[in-house]
């Protein structure tokens, strides 16, 4: 029988700085990318991440 696909491991901890090719990466590996408001992330990356919804907006520090 047919194995259930299971989801790649996010990172919990938000990235420091994207660019286009962390997000081409994202998406040939199939996982998103933990973005936090302090995140910088370069126009190009964030066309391409908002096109292929790779980004994943962390949540406050502490919320569950």
């Amino acid at each position: 029988p047919p194995q259930p696909t299971v989801a790649p491991a996010v990172s919990e901890t938000p990235a420091a700085f994207v660019c286009e090719d962390d997000v081409r990466a994202a998406v040939k590996d199939g996982r998103q990318i933990l973005v936090g408001e302090k995140t910088i992330i370069t126009p190009s990356a964030r066309d391409a991440g908002e096109a292929a919804r790779v980004f994943r907006q962390a949540g406050w520090p502490g919320r569950s």
